[in-house]
């Protein structure tokens, strides 16, 4: 899973998880195209496609770049589940630590995550279940007024097929 290092900007963006059955990123794509009406994002007098959202996730920084890797579903369930005893680790010290501090808004963001990330591996999972065997991440960008990014970021995508999941993971 990759975590973004280099400088903070001004825009904003939204991470997907790609769930899908298959092994690489040719897999995914293929799947996507198949399904392609429910890739059809219009707003603002905007529109895009299937192909445009694949042609985002193939580009950085306008050239083409190999940064987006089908990762097998079971790695990100093990790193989902070592984010949720690590923070349920930091929480348990943290209360320990300041007894008095029970209603803190530190400890409410920590609870939500927790339960967040139970969530999503818990969904994880029930797709491992269903036959889905590995997971693209990817982040859209309204940077520089792209209109995928832009409209990926407005139009929460939320796809639950026999073949795809595509959830929405967070803003950043």
């Amino acid at each position: 899973m990759k975590i973004k290092q280099d400088f903070i900007t001004n825009s904003s963006s939204t991470s997907y998880l790609f769930l899908f059955k298959g092994s690489n990123t040719e897999d995914l794509f293929t799947i996507m195209k198949d399904n392609w009406r429910d890739f059809e994002i219009s707003g603002y007098d905007l529109h895009i496609n299937v192909y445009d959202i694949i042609l985002y996730m193939l580009e950085k920084d306008g050239q083409y770049d190999d940064y987006i890797v089908a990762e097998p579903i079971d790695e990100i369930i093990k790193v989902q589940e070592e984010r949720v005893k690590k923070e349920k680790e930091y929480l348990k010290k943290w209360i320990n630590d300041h007894p008095d501090y029970n209603h803190n808004s530190n400890l409410y963001r920590h609870r939500s995550s927790i339960e967040e990330n139970e969530k999503l591996i818990e969904e994880l999972q029930n797709k491992k279940k269903n036959g889905f065997t590995s997971v693209i991440t990817c982040s859209f960008s309204d940077d520089e007024g792209n209109t995928t990014g832009s409209l990926m970021r407005s139009f929460q995508l939320n796809i639950d097929k026999d073949d795809i999941s595509v959830l929405p993971i967070g803003e950043g």
